[in-house]
């Protein structure tokens, strides 16, 4: 009996590591809906306790878009053959679909013949065997994330056509770096490169590219070629009223901001932490008042 029990142990942790699949996860997961339900858009999917999964297509669209959430709940799984013998599919966009780390399950696009440029998350780790083998048509990849991620991807056989289809590295700006007074629309757009179109946005008013970004702000960054939008909060590390400028009244308020750490939040909580420990306190106050004085430069 011991010898039995052992040989299923085994059993359960090759296919675990043969598979990706880890069952000690996938207890945790109760399923709230066993039946398959179709979105507006033709996705079917099963909703779990804590995902969903999308198990199928019924539509006609030449696009699909996967949502990053059903019913509140994220989508982190597509099924085995979930758009399998859907001939008319030209384009599969991904819509930050995906939270956490995602694999493409075994032959999902095995039928796919007219597939002919696909949008792939940089959340995903795993590529099942012949996930792409019937993509006889794929040209194009483009995949949110760098070369080295491309690289670190676990790639099953038989998925020759997505290794020679053009791999376009689209990997996201980055827009949550604190940022120096005084910089302008047009510095912060040429830090994002040539790919990127940025806006930024003051209560809901577009800044011409000569004015400064302040702190508070709204920056987004359109990628020219997926039109991929990336949206964010400016930090302007120092600037406390969002003027883009750092003066004796940022200083000011930071200082009272000291005695009570609610006066500021988010975006201008970060730009007053000006030590980067994530708290506000005397040092922080200290090095902006030495930095109007000139004696620190609190961007070295």
């Amino acid at each position: 009996m011991k010898k039995i029990i052992t040989f299923l142990l085994g059993f359960v942790m090759i296919f675990s590591l043969c598979t990706g699949i880890s069952f000690a996860t996938e207890q945790n997961f109760v399923e709230a809906n066993t039946a398959a339900v179709s979105l507006d858009n033709g996705l079917e999917y099963v909703k779990y306790t804590k995902y969903c999964k999308i198990t199928g297509y019924t539509g006609t669209a030449t696009e699909i878009s996967i949502p990053e959430e059903i019913e509140g709940v994220p989508v982190t799984v597509i099924d085995d053959y979930a758009f399998c013998d859907l001939w008319a599919i030209s384009t599969l966009a991904d819509d930050d679909s995906v939270s956490g780390d995602v694999g493409v399950e075994d032959s999902i696009f095995d039928c796919c013949a007219n597939l002919i440029s696909m949008e792939i998350p940089s959340t995903i780790t795993i590529i099942g065997e012949g996930a792409f083998s019937g993509c006889t048509s794929l040209e194009t990849v483009y995949y949110y994330g760098t070369e080295a991620q491309w690289d670190a991807i676990t790639l099953g056989s038989e998925n020759e056509n997505l290794t020679s289809a053009e791999i376009i590295f689209v990997p996201a700006p980055d827009l949550d770096k604190v940022i120096k007074e005084k910089t302008t629309v047009e510095d912060f757009a040429a830090t994002l490169g040539q790919n990127y179109i940025c806006e930024v946005y003051k209560n809901g008013v577009l800044l011409s590219s000569d004015s400064y970004m302040g702190t508070g702000m709204t920056v987004v960054a359109t990628n020219k070629i997926v039109s991929k939008e990336y949206t964010s909060e400016v930090v302007v590390l120092g600037d406390v009223n969002g003027d883009g400028l750092v003066k004796a009244g940022d200083y000011m308020k930071v200082k009272k901001a000291i005695a009570d750490s609610t006066l500021l939040t988010g975006a201008y909580f970060k730009a007053a932490d000006v030590t980067g420990d994530g708290l506000l306190k005397a040092a922080d106050y200290m090095r902006l008042k030495r930095y109007l004085s000139g004696e620190l430069n609190i961007y070295a």
